[in-house]
């Protein structure tokens, strides 16, 4: 349990203070109460992101495989649609790129796609997951997501 609190009664919120002068300022128990258990909650979730951040790894090491993978998901999107555009052959496959088209509002998202799609062929622009083999990037993800995974669930076990 951390030290201080931020305690809120409806009409009136008190940050960084203690249960005693909680107490001494006339808070209501149950207002106490609800801020250490937001205290607890918060605590609980900060040593979990520590223990990430020593075992998976940290924040700016996460972030660089989320953008590995958001690249190839991206590429492997604009290659859906352009796809969808050149060859829908059922009416799901058109309700699909309707949807999609949709999501882009007044942008035409086939030319777009092509456009990236042409970029990436040109090496005019190019995936990060590219320059470190996607084999590796895909490697890395699943290395990160189940230590993240076995952290979690680690944690689940010892709160049940």
């Amino acid at each position: 349990m951390t030290d201080t609190l931020n305690v809120t009664d409806g009409a009136r919120t008190t940050f960084a203070v203690t249960r005693a002068e909680a107490l001494a300022l006339g808070y209501p128990e149950a207002a106490i109460a609800q801020a250490e258990a937001q205290a607890s909650a918060a605590a609980g979730r900060a040593a979990i992101r520590a223990t990430i951040d020593q075992a998976v790894g940290d924040t700016p090491s996460i972030v660089g495989t989320l953008a590995d993978v958001s690249g190839i998901l991206v590429a492997g999107q604009m290659a859906r649609v352009v796809a969808l555009a050149d060859h829908a052959s059922n009416a799901a496959d058109r309700a699909e790129l309707d949807m999609l088209k949709a999501l882009a509002g007044d942008a035409d998202l086939v030319q777009i796609c092509r456009d990236g799609l042409a970029a990436l062929q040109a090496g005019q622009a190019r995936l990060t997951a590219s320059a470190k083999g996607i084999d590796t990037v895909f490697a890395e993800a699943m290395t990160r997501s189940t230590a993240t995974a076995a952290i979690l669930a680690a944690r689940k076990e010892a709160v049940a």
